[in-house]
């Protein structure tokens, strides 16, 4: 390749990029402000323990700062699989966050 070639492709390159960067910050936000969902925290753990304390003191705290309802869900059993399993049946079926402790 000549040393013209070369400089035609990175130019080609670079125009590129600079044309995607130039869409990327002038398109905006496209998508709802996060979180636009109930966000629902999983503890595989019984009722009444300090795990359940403390994934309530965790709704209680970030409730307010995120601005959207928050529901601690009780799920023992099966090692936590049982509280696993439903964390992903939420996200993707639901249509809800939901996080696990």
């Amino acid at each position: 390749m000549t040393r013209a070639g070369r400089g035609f492709v990175s130019g080609f390159w670079a125009a590129l990029a600079t044309a995607l960067m130039l869409g990327v910050v002038s398109a905006g936000p496209a998508h709802a402000a996060w979180p636009d969902r109930p966000i629902v925290i999983i503890v595989h753990f019984a009722p009444g323990g300090a795990n359940d304390l403390l994934g309530r003191l965790i709704a209680a705290e970030l409730a307010p700062v995120l601005g959207q309802s928050m529901v601690v869900e009780n799920r023992p059993g099966a090692n936590g699989n049982l509280g696993l399993r439903s964390c992903f049946v939420h996200n993707r079926f639901q249509r809800r966050y939901s996080c696990r402790i």
